[in-house]
């Protein structure tokens, strides 16, 4: 099992996890999305049992100690809102309407950020790349 270690997941922790897979050896460790590599591995969530009324009290960070049965659930979900000043929302502004539209999963999210940092595209040239192959969602962003 991998140390969950920095959340940016430092290239040792990333080469330890990898080289075992690569040897078909099983590895479980801690990972995030979105993150290209997600794109580039073959990877299987392990489902934690869902937080309950009966486990509402469940932990996230295991430094805290105690009973390790107090660990045993999922993680909570983090909602993402995103926000705009007053004056921007009411300005008239059609970038407005089309941020407020804007949905991007984390699957779009990975195969950008695979073509970034994965592939090392320049990163205006993978933003256009994922918008020509992505006309139908932009131009519902757009309202079009």
């Amino acid at each position: 099992m991998c140390n969950p270690g920095d959340y940016r997941r430092p290239p040792a922790q990333v080469a330890r996890w990898s080289q075992l897979y690569k040897q078909k050896k099983p590895v479980i460790f801690y990972w995030y999305t979105p993150q290209y590599l997600n794109q580039e591995y073959d990877l299987a969530e392990v489902k934690l049992p869902p937080r309950t009324d009966a486990n509402k009290d469940c932990k996230d960070d295991a430094k805290e100690g105690g009973d390790p049965n107090q660990y045993k659930c999922a993680y909570d979900i983090t909602v993402i809102n995103k926000l705009f000043s007053k004056k921007f929302a009411d300005g008239g502004s059609p970038a407005y309407d089309m941020l407020k539209n804007m949905k991007l999963t984390n699957a779009d999210q990975e195969l950008v950020a695979k073509k970034i940092a994965g592939d090392k595209e320049d990163p205006a040239q993978a933003g256009k790349e994922w918008v020509a192959d992505n006309a139908d969602k932009v131009n519902a962003w757009l309202g079009q």
